[in-house]
């Protein structure tokens, strides 16, 4: 049943990089506030993970608080940067849209998204739609002409590019060579376009054309009006640096729909994932004092516990370090299960 849902290698790269993009952006220099609607307010209804960061500007401040930052920066650790971005860089081709902007120096200085859409048409390609939302402030032009000359390179060795008007935004596509993958693990054609400063990109047109609309002030249900996105969010923080959301309910969903024998139904229900909603956290960077970071996360559920929710089921208690605990311990961790109400 879960065959059809995966993610191809292509998108083990994509998160892969999208981490190292994001420690990338945090050890620049940024600043202005966004202008754009925040992402959630931008993306559809189907999507089924979404992490932004809205104000670089203060990541990057906070995010030179860390002991990860002194880390980075501290001389011994440079020749393992060094072959970190090193084996990196030998991932992409010549021409490639993010090692071009990352090898020229240029960060965000407003927000920045991503997001993975389940719609039909994900469906039928078999894997989730990616999309991604860059707000880059002052060095836009600079950016824009780096991205022109990674596109000018793709159409050179072989690939295509098209062209086309929507709501007054020039939309471009550029198609691999061979309908090969792009570079970072993206399909064989890629559409974007800008609206000001900021740079919209994503595998499938319609998605981007749908973002570009409610740029513009479109109307229709976006993931911002959903309840279960709306009640995740404001349970967790009260810090939201970088936020993750996890559209379950979707997943699941769109699972059942494609499996009419009802065996799916009877394996999510047995698990207990039948009123599993969603899933959010919120990461605080640098905000209080002797901690680089903090989080706070929640599973929503609807209704009562049940299956492996509710075997995995922890309840806070005081933490009461065993007597033979030295006291030069750097750290340690407890979990909270109670056995006899778990399998009761």
């Amino acid at each position: 049943m879960t065959d059809k849902y995966y993610l191809r290698d292509g998108y083990k790269h994509i998160i892969f990089n999208v981490i190292c993009i994001v420690i990338f952006f945090c050890s620049g220099t940024f600043s202005c506030d966004a202008a754009l609607p925040k992402a959630a307010k931008l993306v559809p209804t189907e999507t089924i993970f979404l992490v932004s960061a809205s104000d670089f500007s203060q990541l990057e401040q906070q995010f030179k608080k860390t002991n990860l930052y002194q880390l980075y920066k501290e001389p011994a650790m440079a020749a393992f940067v060094d072959n970190f971005k090193s084996k990196l860089n030998e991932k992409s081709k010549d021409g490639d849209l993010v090692n071009e902007i990352i090898n020229a120096g240029f960060f965000p200085q407003k927000s920045a998204a991503f997001a993975l859409v389940l719609n039909q048409a994900a469906i039928e390609k078999n894997e989730p739609t990616a999309l991604f939302i860059i707000e880059w402030g002052q060095d836009f032009p600079k950016v824009k002409e780096a991205i022109d000359k990674a596109v000018k390179k793709t159409v050179e060795n072989g690939g295509g590019q098209r062209k086309e008007n929507y709501q007054s935004v020039e939309i471009k596509t550029i198609i691999a060579k061979d309908s090969a993958r792009l570079e970072y693990g993206f399909s064989s054609s890629l559409s974007y376009c800008f609206i000001d400063d900021c740079l919209l990109g994503s595998e499938d047109i319609e998605i981007l054309k749908f973002v570009i609309a409610h740029a513009k002030g479109a109307s229709s249900p976006v993931l911002a009006d959903a309840d279960d996105y709306k009640a995740v969010m404001k349970a967790v923080g009260p810090y939201h640096d970088i936020d993750f959301y996890v559209n379950i309910k979707q997943f699941i969903k769109t699972m059942l729909e494609e499996n009419d024998s009802g065996e799916g139904k009877t394996i999510v229900s047995n698990l207990g994932f039948d009123n599993v909603a969603a899933f959010g956290t919120s990461v605080g960077v640098a905000r209080k004092s002797g901690v680089s970071f903090s989080g706070k996360a929640l599973l929503k559920i609807n209704g009562s516990k049940k299956g492996v929710c509710k075997i995995l089921d922890l309840k806070s208690a005081a933490v009461r370090p065993p007597k033979f605990i030295s006291p030069d311990t750097y750290s340690m961790a407890f979990f909270n299960l109670d056995l006899k109400k778990a399998f009761g």
